[in-house]
């Protein structure tokens, strides 16, 4: 498949974690080369997702497809205004999870540019966005099993995933490069500290460029990068420390 350069607006995802603990993270950053040889040195932010699917292997039935409603408008003016953190980068990796029953995906970023923030070209971060892959044995009760699969074992409880694409759209994938519009993870909520949150599904926030245009077809937004600068310049308060 052709690799689309694509640009995603993401900002921390409005969610409900009052069931949800805090995973702490396992790295911090490093005066190392993020890509030793290339001349694009960053210090890494990453963290450990506290846990993993390997969909090698797996049964894979794509039967959520969530729709969610959302708090805010998926306009320029409004992502640009709620972000703590603009950055560009392309995905280095890419690690399924799960918070409670949902699933959720890390995506690890190095970054080219950032309009808003003090990150450098070369850093790398980590960057949760809502969809993915769970287990059967996460996402459904015990319960629930027993009246839905009853004839499911335990082992296929473990191996058997469900994809959640959200609203249909495909799941983000490594090599593909976007903006994002972020915020930090909240202090003891369900993500690693010094991560960073997605306002909105990467369904609604994903733009392709065109030209000079970023375009998501899946909310009819356009918007060309003279209307981002202008519309981080429009901000109403002075760029948040984001590290």
């Amino acid at each position: 498949m052709t690799k689309r350069k694509r640009i995603c607006v993401v900002i921390a995802c409005i969610f409900a974690c009052s069931l949800w603990g805090c995973a702490e993270s396992s790295h911090t950053a490093e005066n190392n080369p993020t890509d030793p040889g290339s001349e694009k040195i960053g210090m890494d932010y990453t963290v450990t997702p506290a846990s993993t699917y390997q969909i090698e292997g797996k049964d894979v039935r794509s039967s959520l497809n969530s729709h969610m409603d959302y708090a805010y408008d998926p306009s320029l003016s409004t992502q640009s205004e709620l972000a703590s953190l603009i950055a560009e980068g392309e995905i280095q990796a890419v690690y399924y999870t799960h918070v409670g029953r949902i699933a959720w995906t890390q995506l690890d970023v190095r970054l080219t540019s950032c309009p808003l923030g003090e990150f450098a070209e070369g850093d790398i971060i980590s960057v949760y966005t809502l969809g993915g892959y769970v287990s059967f044995a996460d996402h459904f009760s015990e319960s629930e099993i027993r009246d839905f699969y009853p004839d499911l074992s335990e082992e296929e409880k473990e191996n058997t995933l469900l994809l959640d694409e959200i609203e249909g759209v495909p799941l983000p994938e490594v090599g593909e490069s976007y903006l994002f519009f972020l915020s930090p993870s909240m202090s003891g909520g369900p993500f690693p500290e010094g991560s960073y949150e997605v306002l909105m599904s990467y369904a609604r926030s994903m733009f392709e460029i065109d030209g000079d245009a970023y375009v998501n077809e899946n909310i009819g937004e356009t918007f060309r990068s003279s209307e981002l600068e202008t519309a981080v310049l429009a901000r109403t308060d002075d760029a948040p420390a984001v590290q």
